[in-house]
């Protein structure tokens, strides 16, 4: 018997025409289902457009939006929303920026927030087992990326954006709406052009949405560098936005954004998609470099044997190639200890979400395994959740210092499974500043590794650091090519 196939509807007409291929599916007897995550962002006019085709299509479309728990450490839920009761009234973001400040670049959590953790709590409580069908088109091979449990309208179809616009001119109801108003009106991944431009169209919302974001009730994140206010592109905010383009016309504003010669106001731009996190094609500015305050995890001391200091060693990133390499062992579904724009995988905790705080069974099928790349100046904590979550089937691979003199080692030995000594070299950490590998690490480095089921005793071997680095970079340049 085949699973539930369940498509994640994002509002625009790309994935509306998934939904009528999937219909005919649907029809012919498969289960298929529907759901749209509501922020509570998109303009109005999305919002007829998604009520139009339910209605019109007589289609179930479970409507879903984000429950916040505000308490830190503690995992959000999810509700069902009648149809009807979607709508623009920024409920949703309102509840995620008093738990969590605002969004920005280096910063995206929102789509993870609002749309990817509902989706996917929701398809595990409900269906258990399920394949998901993302709206991605032919032509947006970037965007097109292999994941397990995945697949796209790509899949299906060979239509490319032009023709989603030319079916949608036959049929008697579209989106009407430009497309710098499509998504949340004021998302953090637009470039500052269609944020200005979306300003300019729509006052109203540009108003309720700066009250929002700066409403007192908003939490303050005192490790970000920058004031909540700063969300997008370039260190602006849409307060800024806007004054950068207050000498210029409507006209000349549109003609800014590129993309079919410039402002179209029927084209289809891409999709804010539940599990599709990147940031829009042909960015109009460069994306600043990341900041120490935004990498890793918060700082922690008394890590003994390392004299660099705490605010150094905690933000060392992991090599890709490591990575890439163990990721084909153990298939990791969470990284554990991450930043939004650091993170090794889809699902990741960040500072903010305290993973010693919060349940990894609810970021991950169980059984499946955790990445940890802890922070060096207090590894106990960390090693001591690992242990208690591997009661739970959740298994975890933890790359430390290979220091077998301190406290956290003889406690690590006591409930893992094994632990894996990198020889024949040190690995390389990426400089979390400028992004670059950093040879000299004083130590070398070793795997500790929890596994997802009763153990015998803790297994000690050798994996030689070049031919696990050549391994992972041999995947990663097959990725690229693909």
């Amino acid at each position: 018997m085949s699973i539930p196939q369940v498509v994640s509807f994002s509002g625009g007409r790309t994935s509306a025409y998934l939904i009528h291929l999937m219909e005919q599916r649907r029809l012919s007897g498969e289960e298929v289902h529907y759901i749209y995550m509501d922020t509570g962002a998109e303009h109005k006019g999305t919002y007829e457009f998604i009520k139009k085709l339910a209605r019109e299509w007589s289609i179930n479309l479970i409507c879903l939006r984000v429950k916040v728990n505000p308490e830190l450490g503690k995992a959000n839920s999810y509700s069902v929303v009648p149809l009807d009761d979607i709508g623009p009234d920024l409920q949703p973001w309102k509840d995620v920026c008093e738990k969590y400040g605002t969004p920005y670049v280096h910063g995206a959590f929102c789509t993870r927030t609002m749309k990817m953790e509902v989706f996917e709590r929701f398809c595990r409580d409900t269906f258990g087992q399920y394949h998901t069908w993302i709206g991605i088109r032919a032509d947006e091979q970037r965007r097109l990326k292999p994941r397990d449990g995945v697949s796209y309208l790509a899949d299906i179809s060979d239509f490319e954006k032009q023709d989603i616009l030319d079916w949608w001119k036959d049929q008697p109801f579209d989106l009407g709406i430009p497309e710098h108003l499509g998504n949340c009106v004021f998302c953090i991944k637009k470039g500052i052009n269609k944020v200005a431009l979306a300003a300019r169209d729509e006052p109203e919302l540009a108003a309720e949405f700066w009250n929002l974001i700066t409403a007192p009730s908003v939490r303050v994140v005192e490790r970000r560098q920058q004031e909540n206010k700063i969300m997008y592109r370039g260190n602006n905010s849409l307060e800024s936005v806007i004054a950068i383009f207050s000498d210029s016309s409507r006209e000349d504003i549109a003609a800014t954004i590129k993309g079919g010669g410039g402002y179209d106001p029927n084209s289809c731009t891409e999709s804010c998609e539940a599990l599709t996190c990147e940031l829009d094609d042909n960015p109009e500015q460069e994306i600043e470099e990341p900041k120490e305050e935004e990498s890793q995890v918060s700082i922690r001391t008394g890590y003994g044997g390392s004299h660099t200091p705490a605010e150094q060693r905690d933000l060392w990133r992991t090599p890709p190639a490591l990575f890439a390499s163990l990721d084909a062992e153990f298939c990791f579904q969470l990284d554990a200890a991450a930043a939004p724009h650091n993170a090794l995988c889809r699902r990741f905790i960040t500072a903010e979400q305290n993973t010693l705080e919060t349940s990894w069974a609810d970021y991950l099928n169980v059984p499946g395994y955790v990445w940890l790349n802890p922070p060096y100046s207090d590894i106990m904590p960390f090693v001591k959740k690992a242990a208690a979550e591997s009661i739970n089937q959740i298994g975890a691979v933890m790359l430390v210092p290979a220091d077998t003199s301190v406290g956290w080692f003889k406690e690590a030995i006591e409930s893992a499974s094994e632990v894996r000594f990198i020889t024949a070299g040190r690995l390389a950490f990426i400089n979390p500043v400028t992004g670059k590998s950093v040879s000299g690490n004083n130590k070398g480095s070793m795997l500790i590794i929890w596994r997802p089921y009763p153990r015998t005793h803790c297994h000690f071997a050798t994996v030689d650091r070049d031919e696990l680095i050549a391994f992972g970079a041999k995947l990663l340049a097959r990725r690229e090519a693909a």
